[in-house]
């Protein structure tokens, strides 16, 4: 699912592989953009809403370490919404 997907790219990105500061915001703004495309298609727009926070946040950033600490709320919201996917198919 895109939520896998944007799990292990952001996983490849939190490993910090010298990445400069603008590859790394346009990969996790993709990566958010990819996820706001599946949840408005899932209808769930209260997670679509916090993925905009995220969005912004992002835009806001002007170091590595507060892109970081956005890529790490991301990380942190995708394992969450797959902890949620897997309970809802039980």
């Amino acid at each position: 699912t895109p939520l896998h997907l944007a799990k292990s790219k952001l996983n490849i990105l939190q490993e910090g592989l010298s990445h400069s500061l603008e590859a790394v915001r346009l990969e996790v703004k993709q990566i958010i953009q990819m996820l706001r495309e599946y949840l408005d298609r899932l209808g769930r727009h209260e997670q679509k809403e916090q993925l905009d926070d995220l969005c912004s946040k992002l835009q806001m950033t002007s170091t590595k370490e507060q892109v970081d600490e956005v890529t790490d709320l991301l990380a942190s919201f995708t394992s969450l919404s797959l902890q949620m996917q897997k309970m809802e198919k039980r």
